[in-house]
Order: structure tokens, then C-alpha cells, then sequence
């Protein structure tokens, strides 16, 4: 008999330590998916989300402006749309990304968004920058924040799914982790292309 409850104590300890090590992982996973707006936005004042500078050697100012357009013509369809401003020292391209995905109601709501891309040139040496320029045109969204026919374009900005904590809401995180990541691989993809 004594053997009979030992095992039975045997098994329900054996269940408890699966039943903490499951609510464990769970706690884990649950602080591994979130996003703060300070990890999202490099300076959340100007909506930058990601900057990076790179040195190059011996690739004159004129030449880099050169590889950048035909970088650019590759990667946009409407080059001349997205290409909205040019100096001899800075591109600026403005394009609208749909990585920007909303959990809503076990629907996936895609959002449009503007990203605009800054990138300074001087001889061997350029500085992109990523900003979070806005919404794009959503026509009859019903939002979180209130239900409208439509919504304008540059009425919110990434920010604004950040809770009060500065933490990512559970439903946008995929979409705000994709669209940081995507600034991420765009810059590298320009960089590989130069080099």
C-alpha cells in the first residue's frame, strides 16, 4: 500500500514539475514576443527607424548617387514616384510597404504604410535612414481606435500601437517586428548592392 502512494506522490509531482515547466515556457515565450517602442524607433521624436552608415573605399560621390539610382530602379516599379527628392549629396525615396499586418478577430488585416528613406552621399561613404512616414490611404477600416468609412493617409504613425508601457500590443507585433526587420533588409540589400 505504501508503494501505491508513493508512486501516486510520484506523479502528481511529476505533473506539477511538467505543469511549472510548461507555465514557464509560456511566461518565457509571452516576454520573448514583445516589441518596445524604443527597440522599434532608433529616435522615436523624428520616427527614425533604423540608421546605418557605411564607408566605402574609393567610390566617388558622383558614383555612388549612380549605383543608388540603378539600386533603386531595380527595386521600385514606379522608380520615379518613390524617388522624390535628389541633390547632389541625398535621395530621398518615399514607398509604401505592406508588411504591416494587424490580428484582428482570427483575420489578418494587411495595413499599407510609408516608409521614407533618406540617404546622404559623400565621396566613399553614405547614411540611410529609415522613417516611419505614416498610414497610406485605408479605405472602410473599422480601427481599434475608432470605426470610420476611411482613413487619410499620415493620420497614424507606427507609435500609436505601442500601449502605454511602450510595449507592442499582442496583435501588432508580428507586423511591427516584420516592418523594423524589412527597414533592416533594404538597407543591406542597397549596401550589397554598391559593394
Amino acid at each position: 500500500m505504501s508503494k501505491t502512494l508513493n508512486r501516486v506522490d510520484n506523479l502528481k509531482n511529476l505533473r506539477m514539475k511538467k505543469l511549472l515547466m510548461l507555465v514557464m515556457l509560456l511566461i518565457t515565450s509571452m516576454s520573448f514576443s514583445q516589441l518596445t517602442i524604443d527597440e522599434f524607433y532608433e529616435d522615436k521624436e523624428v520616427f527614425l527607424i533604423h540608421n546605418i552608415v557605411k564607408d566605402f573605399d574609393s567610390i566617388s560621390q558622383y558614383e555612388l548617387i549612380h549605383r543608388i539610382k540603378d539600386w533603386g530602379r531595380s527595386q521600385f516599379i514606379s522608380f520615379g514616384e518613390v524617388l522624390v527628392s535628389e541633390t547632389d549629396n541625398q535621395l530621398i525615396f518615399n514607398y509604401m510597404t505592406k508588411s504591416f499586418v494587424e490580428k484582428k478577430w482570427r483575420k489578418t488585416i494587411i495595413k499599407s504604410w510609408y516608409i521614407k528613406m533618406a540617404i546622404d552621399v559623400a565621396d566613399n561613404k553614405i547614411s540611410i535612414s529609415l522613417y516611419d512616414d505614416g498610414n497610406s490611404y485605408w479605405e472602410d477600416l473599422t480601427s481599434t481606435y475608432k470605426n470610420v468609412v476611411s482613413t487619410s493617409s499620415n493620420t497614424y504613425k507606427f507609435k500609436y500601437y505601442f500601449l502605454e508601457d511602450g510595449i507592442t500590443d499582442k496583435k501588432y507585433f508580428k507586423g511591427i517586428s516584420d516592418v523594423k526587420g524589412e527597414c533592416i533588409k533594404i538597407s543591406n540589400s542597397l549596401i550589397e548592392d554598391i559593394e
